[in-house]
């Protein structure tokens, strides 16, 4: 009988159906890092995806906690699906740069510059560890404020800010305490707040440039960075594409050839009226987003897994109250 039950609890675990290790034990630990999308701005509740993500993930039965040295939003604190209060914590600071004058999400993690390269002592990171909140996963998305209008597609500032950032983060990742740790990197989403109708086409022009800066940030400077790092690094680290202009707002005709005076702000149906930070229905769609590549990594069970779980569970607590 004891055999059997052995053999009963080794197929459950080895039957390759994706139990995750997070299906029955610690919950799965995720801090989210960035700036004032991250904290929430533009959302209703205030929370911007991470109540969604947190009801995603209540939904596919993920045991989580969400982790950080921020809190917010303050009261009232919005509830979750099942009722309960949302997890507040992250590392989301409004307004915040890669690595640029006072407000840098360098500098709020803890990271210092010596003689061209990072010093990591004392960090947000080495906080975190140390009580106990090693994450699992990083969700990171910066740079929207490093881009505004303008007339110069030169970007090195904002290239060797992330390289700065990146090479302080896998500093952070090669600390033993952080071997498991999973790293989402977000692209950022365009601006096209400053397309007001009335708008001088001088101004369009600034926006259109801004947001060029942007796709360029997106598709060649991200994903080139990352591969210079190291190969651990990279191996801990996936690139993922948010919702871009295109796919947020309806009608921009001005960044596809068309009459940019027939275009209003207010035809932007994913994002805040300042359109710069998402809406409600804008941080769902980066909710869901996240969520999918949270689980592309291997750290949502599949459906029914938990239940498996448990079934398997009871049934050897069943056949052992008989051997006694």
């Amino acid at each position: 009988m004891i055999h059997m039950k052995a053999l009963f609890a080794a197929g459950l675990i080895a039957t390759g159906l994706g139990v995750a290790s997070h299906a029955s034990a610690d919950p799965l630990k995720i801090l989210t890092v960035g700036d004032s999308i991250t904290a929430g701005v533009g959302s209703t509740h205030g929370a911007g995806y991470r109540l969604p993500l947190q009801n995603l993930l209540l939904g596919a039965g993920v045991d989580f906690e969400f982790v950080g040295t921020q809190s917010g939003p303050g009261t009232p604190v919005p509830t979750l699906s099942n009722s309960s209060p949302m997890q507040t914590a992250h590392e989301g600071y409004p307004g915040a740069r890669i690595n640029a004058g006072s407000n840098s999400l360098f500098d709020h993690l803890g990271f210092d510059w010596v003689s061209n390269a990072p010093v990591t002592d004392n960090t947000v990171f080495d906080t975190l560890a140390a009580n106990g909140d090693t994450p699992d996963v990083i969700l990171l998305m910066i740079g929207t404020n490093d881009f505004n209008p303008t007339t110069s597609t030169n970007i090195n500032p904002q290239h060797f800010a992330l390289r700065q950032l990146l090479m302080g983060l896998e500093a952070e990742l090669s600390d033993p305490a952080y071997a498991n740790t999973k790293l989402l990197i977000a692209q950022i989403i365009d601006k096209p707040g400053a397309l007001n109708n009335g708008s001088s086409e001088a101004d369009k022009d600034k926006v259109r440039i801004g947001n060029d800066n942007i796709d360029t940030f997106n598709n060649t400077i991200m994903p080139n960075e990352i591969a210079g790092r190291s190969t651990a690094f990279q191996n801990a680290t996936t690139m993922i594409a948010m919702p871009t202009v295109a796919q947020w707002v309806t009608d921009i005709n001005y960044l596809s050839g068309g009459n940019p005076e027939t275009t209003q702000i207010a035809n932007l149906t994913y994002m805040d009226p300042d359109g710069i930070h998402p809406n409600d229905t804008g941080y769902n769609v980066m909710a869901q987003t996240w969520f999918g590549a949270i689980d592309s990594i291997g750290l949502i069970p599949e459906p029914g897994t938990a239940v498996l779980l448990m079934a398997g569970t009871m049934l050897l607590a069943s056949r052992r109250k008989k051997i006694v």
